[in-house]
């Protein structure tokens, strides 16, 4: 899991989102005040996509994509995550 991922919280209040950033800039959807929030576990499958993406691309510019699809067979599964940093269809 990225860094900054575990900055993010567990759950947050409506009331004390909207307190904090005023608005969320989505016209479909209303903040409840009363309503707790789930924070984290949504947002961890696309951090840690991001942090596949960032990995991989700097594989390969180390080593060129050649290689890249040469090591594609070892995978390195990220922890508590379907993402995997090495695709087969390279």
């Amino acid at each position: 899991m990225a860094l900054y991922a575990k900055t993010l919280p567990e759950t947050i209040d409506g009331g004390q989102f909207l307190k904090e950033y005023k608005d969320h800039n989505d016209p479909v959807t209303i903040i409840d005040e009363k309503r707790t929030y789930v924070v984290r576990a949504p947002t961890l499958h696309p951090i840690n996509e991001n942090f596949r993406v960032k990995v991989r691309t700097l594989f390969q510019n180390l080593i060129g994509h050649k290689q890249l699809i040469v090591c594609s067979n070892c995978c390195i599964f990220l922890p508590n995550s379907f993402a995997i940093i090495w695709y087969a269809d390279l």
